[in-house]
């Protein structure tokens, strides 16, 4: 329980204040074991460096069987460089996460393909509105719903 919030049921726009105000003096550990108390959380990552705090965090709060359920999402947007998929994959190993969910457009699995169906081999310089939708928003959206995240921790601060 934090400050009196034991459920994000009881959680609402005259109290939000309240909640943000305990929050921000918790610690990151305290911050995620209150966190890890909900349901339907998960964490979405991109694998930089916060996301990897928070994951090793997570790993030390959960130990090792316990993260294995945990649901961590990746939003490859297809362009990506072969080094972030390369570290995404070994950090899946290293901490041997067996519910990290990878997600894509859903019209396209190479980047390749993403650019013929496009038209366009640079839509995140031309469009990037649309180019977000397709290999962010998109793919987040039908990630939350597919598992079920109704709350999800990111790397972002404040």
């Amino acid at each position: 329980m934090c400050c009196g919030f034991d459920s994000i049921d009881n959680i609402n726009e005259h109290n939000i204040e309240q909640l943000n105000n305990c929050l921000e003096k918790l610690s990151l550990k305290e911050l995620l074991v209150w966190c890890l108390s909900l349901p339907n959380i998960g964490q979405v990552t991109s694998f930089g460096s916060s996301g990897m705090v928070i994951i090793n965090e997570i790993f030390d709060i959960l130990k090792l069987n316990d993260i294995s359920c945990f649901p961590i999402i990746f939003i490859d947007t297809l362009h990506h460089f072969s080094e972030t998929i390369e570290f995404v994959d070994r950090v899946e190993d290293r901490y041997e996460i067996k519910s990290l969910y990878r997600y894509k457009c859903v019209f396209a699995n190479t980047r390749e393909s993403f650019e013929k169906h496009v038209d366009d081999k640079e839509l995140w310089l031309s469009n990037p509105l649309i180019y977000d939708q397709l290999v962010k928003v998109e793919p987040l959206q039908r990630a939350l719903n597919e598992l079920n995240i109704k709350i999800w921790i990111t790397g972002r601060r404040r």
